[in-house]
């Protein structure tokens, strides 16, 4: 980031400040809707699990354990 002198600093303008911030905003959104889809694909997959489950089935168990970590 190049800037030019104010009040005897080199640094950026406050509208180059707020730009990047805004930047740094929208991606930490994104981000977050992201992580908000994950968390809901995990929770279907643990209701899923929970219709289906069964004392005897040992893979869907660990499954289900392991979903539920991830959950967590």
């Amino acid at each position: 980031m190049s800037g030019k002198y104010q009040n005897g600093f080199l640094g950026v303008s406050r509208e180059a400040e707020e730009s990047r911030l805004q930047e740094t905003l929208d991606i930490v959104r994104d981000n977050l809707a992201g992580y908000k889809a994950d968390v809901a694909a995990l929770r279907a997959s643990i209701d899923d699990m929970q219709a289906h489950f069964h004392d005897d089935n040992p893979e869907l168990i660990n499954e289900l354990e392991n979903t539920y970590t991830m959950y967590d």
